[in-house]
């Protein structure tokens, strides 16, 4: 599967165990449901992303027949409705491939894999923190791409990106707080992910 798939369901999980119905509630203070609504964001996102087909019955059987068919169905009914069916929406990733179509012509396409390969790495820190939460998808995805360019393009070029995006998105996205702030915060956690990755390296050398 694509990891924006499981990107994805976080979304559909964040954003339901956000609002304030019943069955939301119980996951918040219950882990057997909260599982419960993890795995079915997850069954409803694969069934929206990718291209195979994945039932109920399979989602029973990755829980090891802790539930149910009919309580896969009755949570999946849940979070449809709380979400509104709201379910389709740009996602992070392909806000950063239009982005990254902003760039100069001739921007080689090695520079635009690594730009890519690296906002993309951003928006998987981005999951893991529940602060980024309630912001926009493009909030994080701005800022993903605005620290992906630091050091991989001159600064003619990252000038001339910045004020593409900024025209395209409507306001100066240098000077917004709200991505400043998540700038700093997506740094600070990819900072600590490679610190914790070299330890455990170093640990088991």
């Amino acid at each position: 599967m694509q990891r924006e798939t499981a990107i994805i369901a976080m979304n559909y999980l964040d954003r339901f165990m956000s609002t304030s119905v019943p069955r939301a509630r119980r996951a918040r203070f219950n882990r057997r449901e909260y599982q419960l609504v993890a795995l079915t964001c997850l069954y409803i996102a694969v069934k929206i992303t990718e291209p195979i087909v994945m039932g109920a019955d399979m989602i029973r059987e990755l829980s090891r027949g802790a539930y149910s068919i009919e309580s896969i169905l009755s949570c999946e009914r849940h979070i449809l409705a709380s979400l509104r069916w709201k379910l389709n929406g740009p996602t992070p990733f392909q806000f950063i491939d239009y982005m990254l179509q902003l760039l100069p012509e001739d921007t080689c396409i090695n520079i635009r894999s690594k730009l890519a390969h690296d906002a993309r790495h951003q928006v998987e820190v981005a999951v893991h923190d529940a602060a980024c939460v309630p912001l926009r998808r493009s909030t994080i995805s701005i800022s993903s791409v605005l620290n992906s360019i630091e050091d991989s393009i001159s600064l003619d070029k990252k000038i001339e990106f910045i004020r593409q995006i900024s025209d395209t998105v409507g306001y100066d996205v240098e000077d917004s707080p709200m991505i400043k702030a998540c700038r700093k915060r997506l740094q600070d956690r990819s900072e600590r992910e490679s610190t914790n990755v070299k330890q455990v390296k170093g640990d088991a050398l």
